[in-house]
């Protein structure tokens, strides 16, 4: 399938970028060494494999870091056929539903957590009730976790996991 990446925050020390998809655990690039610009601009990321949810921005510059983007919908198509006719139904599925959140994003060194960044976009899935105070690791990375400040509208975000959130740092860290 071809999919729209756009960028729509980038530090200053940021690209160029590989792109990924979770279709094969992020480790083969769909297109490399693309330029900052061009996935402000809105960058066409065809060849995504039909299984992806998430396509995995990632900066090989001065800064290594990477940020995962849920795709917005996944088109199927289905083919029918009979001794007559041959039907084809395209249908497209709704994409996830998230909460939106605003945290403070924690480094884990044991026996502690430092403040790492603050004002990171966040998101749980939709109806989640998460606890005031707790920390939450998200889907992807080990050692960080995040603390909800407050609500904030969709944007792209880190997906928290619901799992194993605890109200001292360093536990959240361990699971």
């Amino acid at each position: 399938m071809t999919v729209l990446v756009t960028l729509t925050l980038a530090g200053a020390d940021t690209g160029p970028f590989n792109l990924y998809s979770d279709s094969d655990g992020y480790t083969t690039p769909l297109a490399t060494g693309v330029a900052k610009s061009a996935l402000q601009a809105g960058y066409t990321l065809s060849g995504v494999p039909a299984d992806a949810t998430i396509i995995r921005t990632s900066s090989t510059g001065t800064c290594t870091n990477y940020i995962d983007m849920l795709i917005a919908g996944v088109t199927t198509t289905t083919t029918t056929t009979s001794s007559t006719s041959t039907t084809t139904t395209t249908t497209t599925s709704a994409p996830p539903v998230y909460d939106y959140y605003i945290a403070n994003e924690y480094i884990c060194d044991f026996p502690g957590c430092t403040l790492n960044a603050t004002n990171i976009n966040v998101a749980f899935p939709a109806g989640f009730s998460y606890v005031s105070d707790f920390y939450y690791s998200d889907l992807v990375h080990s050692g960080v976790v995040y603390q909800i400040t407050s609500s904030t509208t969709e944007s792209i975000s880190v997906i928290l996991d619901t799992i194993g959130g605890n109200s001292v740092c360093n536990l959240a860290c361990s699971v």
